[in-house]
């Protein structure tokens, strides 16, 4: 007990004070060992539109450069973000430039950690690699020409070869070779000047180069090309089926268990997660880079396809499956809404709809669920297009979707669960709404008219039956 009171004496300081002093000096003071970081940086705006959709590309800012020293290069951007500098060109681009209207981004074009370069965009390093790819200076013919002439001799050439960093031993070698070669006159200019296409450092032509991935995602989508555009985002997340689920959806089609008893193993097995966090905007060439080229043929909004062109006609909407299976990437599919099973129109990053049918064919969801078939396309959003651009919907659904009081409901649909589209809240399927915003994967909706899940059976063909004595349109979402 004495041990344990005059520990309690020396109170938290002075334990802290005794531990300090058992640890040897040297390790105490070890500073933290600081690296340079070399920054090339500029900002950009996102896409910007007409008043069509149609996109007319970013705004940039020159390329600024400093150098931070710091012990990582996270606590480097972070001295960097608080310079006076940097916020003072962040603020005059977004005041001036933007007009205020939207936060622009910090593009890092290259950055070196003590010497070395660590990142880099696709672009620049093209630029570089094309710089060092170039012809050789020692061997272009009019300058040993030059040299011959005044002094019959090449000796400060020499003497600039083998003081040349950028050559390795062998390659100084082998120029030395031919600058005999050609004083002797066994070297005509032609043939010395294709000797003298010998590389640097980098030695891969540029047209055989292949960004690694890791380049490709710090390099904004607009300066790669489609293919590497692919190479970016590619991915493989198929949905994979919940056993326990699946399990459930078998017997719920032998009906050996209740709508209600499925509902429940859902609840258990695979509940559903509100989105809470705003989703990533893919650009249009991001949109155009993971779509099949006839889906790119039927044309993109902003891009290929003008907005104004669809507004108030009847349009149904979904999502591109392999987009975000393949490529991680959410494109919102449009399709000829006056009929089921519509052709396809274009694709969008976003859409907005009013008078809204919610369609869907509940034999083919439950086929999907139970393993059957492979998850495919069987619901779609029918509604009349309203011409709205994306920073728009992007800025509406950002003021309703953590808003307690908003009007709008989060809408799902997941054919491993239900065959239906269900407030993502309450799991009650969902039939019509007044209006719906679609961003990607999130969907809101507002002046929604509910069903009940135990009321939806088969029927031939695959189409929800509802049962005709109900009024669906009294139930409505707040």
């Amino acid at each position: 007990m004495g041990g344990i009171s005059s520990i309690a004496r020396l109170g938290v300081k002075g334990l802290k004070s005794i531990l300090q002093d058992s640890v040897p000096e040297a390790i105490q003071k070890t500073p933290t060992k600081l690296k340079e970081y070399d920054i090339d940086y500029k900002f950009q705006s996102p896409d910007r539109y007409e008043d069509g959709g149609r996109n007319i590309g970013k705004l940039d800012t020159m390329s600024t450069n400093t150098k931070i020293k710091a012990p990582t290069l996270k606590e480097a951007k972070n001295i960097l973000k608080n310079s006076p500098i940097y916020n003072r060109d962040y603020n005059k681009f977004k005041n001036y430039e933007l007009d205020n209207q939207v936060n622009p981004r910090v593009s890092f074009q290259t950055i070196k950690e003590d010497g070395s370069i660590i990142q880099e965009t696709a672009l620049r390093k093209k630029f570089r690699l094309e710089e060092e790819a170039k012809v050789v200076p020692y061997l272009e013919p009019y300058k040993l020409e030059t040299f011959m002439a005044g002094t019959d001799t090449t000796g400060k050439l020499r003497n600039e070869l083998l003081n040349d960093p950028k050559l390795s031993d062998s390659q100084k070698k082998e120029i030395l070779v031919y600058i005999d070669q050609f004083e002797d006159g066994l070297l005509t200019p032609e043939e010395l000047y294709g000797k003298s296409v010998i590389k640097g450092k980098e030695a891969t032509p540029i047209k055989n180069i292949a960004p690694t991935k890791d380049i490709l995602k710090n390099t904004p989508d607009e300066e790669l090309s489609l293919n590497e555009i692919k190479k970016k985002y590619k991915v493989n997340q198929k949905q994979k089926r919940v056993p326990e689920v699946q399990e459930a959806a078998q017997k719920l089609y032998e009906g050996k268990i209740s709508k209600e008893e499925y509902d429940r193993s859902i609840k258990k097995y695979q509940p559903i997660n509100l989105i809470t966090e705003m989703p990533e905007v893919p650009s249009l060439n991001r949109i155009e880079g993971t779509l099949s080229l006839d889906k790119v043929k039927k044309g993109i909004v902003g891009k290929t396809l003008n907005s104004s062109d669809l507004n108030g006609k009847r349009v149904a909407s979904r999502l591109d499956i392999p987009a975000y299976e393949d490529y991680d990437t959410w494109v919102v599919s449009l399709h000829d809404g006056t009929k089921t099973g519509g052709q396809s129109i274009g694709y969008s990053q976003s859409v907005v709809l009013r008078n809204v049918d919610f369609k869907s064919s509940e034999k083919g969801g439950l086929n999907i669920a139970r393993g059957k078939t492979s998850k495919a396309t069987i619901a779609r959003i029918h509604g009349d297009y309203v011409d709205v651009p994306t920073t728009n919907v992007y800025e509406k659904i950002q003021l309703e979707l953590n808003n307690p009081n908003s009007e709008y409901i989060q809408i799902g649909m997941n054919p491993f669960r239900h065959s239906y589209f269900y407030d993502k809240k309450t799991m009650e399927p969902i039939l019509a709404a007044d209006e719906i915003l679609q961003l990607g994967p999130l969907v809101l909706g507002k002046g929604i008219r509910k069903g009940k899940s135990s009321e939806f059976k088969f029927k031939e063909g695959g189409r929800i039956m509802r049962d005709p004595n109900k009024n669906y349109n009294t139930q409505r979402a707040i």
